[in-house]
């Protein structure tokens, strides 16, 4: 049933966003039926927690730009009723080729709904009743696209679903019997796509310090003053944050707890001491998670202040 597949999608998600797996993509070896919104919107929902969905584009030798092979035919850049697009296309449809690198005679294939085209004749897999045995069709080329996932995942880890999909269409080897009816036009290409590291993404901070403040203050020994740290957050759920401060010398009050809505922003005062000695001295405030999103890194700012 589709309710099932739909079960099997959300369970793969929260493997990854309640138990912490690294799940990079579905490998979806099946097909049937029409257009679901239960369906779609659990691949958008999936999609936005970046894992990639691999689908086998159908084997009826048809054209899915004319008519759509579900769940090949769904796309993550549009949303269902119940859930918006995501920011990038999460769906891989595959069609199968023979070892002689031709578009095999069942396989589905489409200039803008089938992405790229993998082994699927005559390959051999593991049976039950530990054996083997030789099986064609676009189910067997699926996998082949989903090992590649997983094999570039493990060695750029840092590497997004976006730009995983990315690598793997944009260096498909260009191949005569798929131009025209796959969008790449080529066929899986495991050297290409390990030929460059995808670009560095720059760290993002869910909390974002904007201030600290007095600054290059000049203050007299064993005054205290109160510190203002300024934040604002730039995730997309409601967290709470620590915050706390810490310098070179003197003493620092406790940390704080500060709960923020998205795009919201606050102050926290936090006291500090001068010692009783002159010179320059740097105060950090530093915010971090404490529950909601994972963030990548704590978020600090300094200041300095002079004591004379």
């Amino acid at each position: 049933y589709t309710s099932d597949a739909v079960n099997a999608i959300n369970y793969l998600r929260d493997l990854k966003t309640r138990h912490g797996l690294n799940v990079v993509a579905m490998s979806n070896s099946w097909g049937g039926g029409g257009y679901s919104t239960a369906l779609h919107t659990a691949i958008l929902r999936a999609a936005k927690e970046g894992i990639l969905f691999v689908a086998a584009a159908g084997n009826s030798a048809s054209n899915n730009d004319s008519v759509a092979s579900y769940p090949a035919g769904y796309t993550t850049l549009q949303g269902s009723t119940q859930e918006t697009a995501a920011s990038y296309e999460a769906v891989i449809s595959v069609a199968a080729i023979g070892s002689n690198g031709t578009l095999a005679s069942f396989s589905n294939y489409g200039a803008q709904s089938v992405d790229i085209g993998a082994p699927g004749v005559g390959i051999v897999s593991t049976v039950p009743t530990d054996s083997y045995a030789s099986y064609s069709g676009t189910s067997m080329a699926t996998p082949h696209v989903s090992g590649a996932i997983a094999l570039y995942a493990s060695a750029f880890p840092t590497a997004t679903a976006a730009q995983i999909r990315d690598a793997l269409l944009r260096n498909a080897a260009p191949t005569p019997s798929l131009v025209g009816l796959t969008a790449t036009g080529g066929r899986l290409n495991l050297e290409g796509i390990f030929s460059s590291a995808p670009p560095t993404v720059p760290t993002v901070h869910d909390i974002a310090i904007t201030s600290v403040t007095p600054a290059s203050s000049s203050i007299r020994k064993g005054r205290q003053v109160q510190v203002s740290i300024s934040m604002s957050n730039q995730g997309n759920q409601t967290e709470t944050f620590t915050v706390s401060l810490s310098a070179t010398g003197g003493s620092v009050g406790p940390a704080q707890s500060l709960t923020l809505a998205p795009n919201g922003s606050a102050t926290a005062k936090i006291p500090w001491t001068a010692p009783y000695a002159a010179g320059t001295f740097t105060l950090t405030g530093r915010a971090s998670v404490l529950s909601g999103e994972t963030d990548t890194a704590d978020n600090t700012a300094s200041t300095t202040i002079k004591v004379k």
